[in-house]
C-alpha cells in the first residue's frame, strides 16, 4: 500500500485502479484523458472481511462475491451481502471490488444505500493521514468524493448493534441482471430505530429523516404518506428508463415493503 500512495503522491494526475469494471470503460469511451494509472490488484492486505470492537470491516480491496458469500456479513448486515449479489453479473462480482463501487460514487450504485442506512464510515489513507469519515459526507454528488488525489480508500466500517442489523435492500431494474437500477431501497433496523436511504433518486444516494421518522412514530406505515414523503425529499429525473413519478412511486413501495418485512 505505500508504494501505491507513493505514485500517487508522486504525481497529481495519476488515477487508482481497483478492478477497473467502472474505470476501463470510461477509458475505453474517451470520456476521461487520464490514462496514467495506479494499479491495485495486488493490494492483498486491503482484501479482508473481519469483525472487531463491534465492528464490521471490510478492506476496499474485497469483492462483490466476497461479501455476498460470507458468513459474517449475511449475520450481521444481510442486506449488503444481498446488495453485492446483485451487482452486474457473476464475472463482474468476482473481479469488482466494494472500494471501487463507493469511490466510483454513482448514485445507481448497489452497496451504496445499504452502507449510508447502516451509517457507515470510510476510512482513507495517504501518506501523511489516516481519516475516518461517515460515508454519506464522503460522497459529494454524482461520482465524485472528498477523497484526495494523493490518498485511498482503506476500508470500509459499520458498527453492528446487538442482534445485527435487520431488513432488507429493494431494487427495480429493466431486467432481471446486468442492469442500472431505476430506483433502490434500503431499510434497515438496529438498536436505534428504521433507517431508509435511497438510490438512483437524486445525485447522491440519501436518506430521509422524515421518513425515518415516520416509519419509527407511526403505528401502521401507509404507502400514500411515504409517497409524499417521497416527492417531499428526493429528486429523481425522468428519462428513457422511467419518468419522475414512476421513480417515486417504486421507492415509496419498496420503502412500505421494508417497513412490512420489518414488521413480521
Amino acid at each position: 500500500m505505500s508504494q501505491a500512495l507513493d505514485c500517487l503522491a508522486a504525481d497529481g494526475e495519476a488515477l487508482p485502479l481497483a478492478a477497473g469494471t467502472d474505470l476501463v470503460p470510461v477509458l475505453r469511451d474517451r470520456a476521461m484523458d487520464r490514462a496514467r494509472l495506479v494499479d491495485l490488484h495486488g493490494l492483498k492486505e486491503l482484501d479482508y472481511i473481519r469483525f472487531e470492537d463491534g465492528m464490521l470491516r471490510i478492506g476496499a480491496m474485497a469483492t462483490h462475491q466476497s461479501i455476498a458469500a460470507s458468513d459474517k456479513v449475511k449475520e450481521m448486515l444481510p442486506a449488503l451481502a444481498h446488495a453485492c449479489s446483485q451487482v452486474g453479473s457473476a464475472q463482474i462480482r468476482r473481479r469488482a471490488t466494494i472500494g471501487g463501487n463507493v469511490c466510483h460514487a454513482s448514485p445507481a450504485a448497489d452497496t451504496l444505500p445499504v452502507l449510508i442506512a447502516a451509517e457507515a464510515c470510510a476510512v482513507t489513507r495517504s501518506k501523511e493521514f489516516r481519516k475516518t469519515v461517515l460515508l454519506e459526507q464522503f460522497i459529494t454528488g454524482v461520482k465524485t468524493t472528498s477523497l484526495p488525489q494523493d490518498s485511498l480508500l482503506e476500508e470500509i466500517i459499520i458498527l453492528i448493534p446487538e442482534g445485527g442489523w435487520k431488513g432488507n435492500y429493494y431494487r427495480l431494474g429493466g431486467r432481471n441482471a446486468l442492469t442500472i437500477a431505476i430506483s433502490s431501497v434500503a431499510v434497515l433496523k438496529g438498536s436505534r430505530g428504521i433507517r431508509a436511504a435511497y438510490g438512483s433518486m437524486g445525485p447522491t444516494v440519501k436518506r430521509i429523516g422524515a421518513v425515518e421518522e415516520y416509519l419509527n412514530s407511526c403505528r401502521e406505515a401507509k404507502r400514500s404518506i411515504l409517497r409524499v414523503l417521497a416527492e417531499q425529499n428526493l429528486s429523481p429525473i425522468s428519462d428513457i428508463r422511467a419518468t419522475r413519478e414512476y421513480r417515486l412511486d417504486v421507492a415509496a413501495n419498496f420503502t412500505w415493503l421494508g417497513y412490512r418485512e420489518l414488521a413480521e
